[in-house]
């Protein structure tokens, strides 16, 4: 299955957890999109973030997660203007 979400160059955005941003295109995109670049990710590294959750997990509670049927990634965007977008119109 390609989706967006499930490729390592998306990371989900910090609070709007079906768009992310693709490193490649470097655009915002949805997490059901996909594209000729999609590779499917592997977590790695020391940092997991949760998407549903909302908050870094530890390795040790990886499984834990994925057996709830939560979303997991290596990375996360954290939109230093996000604030501002709440506050508009």
């Amino acid at each position: 299955m390609k989706k967006c979400w499930l490729c390592r160059s998306w990371i989900p955005h910090y609070q709007h957890e079906f768009v992310g941003l693709c490193i490649e295109t470097e655009e915002f995109v949805f997490e059901d999109e996909y594209c000729n670049l999609f590779e499917l990710r592997k977590l790695e590294g020391e940092f997991i973030w949760c998407s549903s959750c909302k908050r870094e997990i530890n390795a040790e509670d990886v499984e834990q997660h994925k057996s709830m049927g939560h979303k997991l990634f290596s990375a996360v965007f954290m939109d230093k203007d996000y604030r501002e977008e709440i506050y508009e119109g």
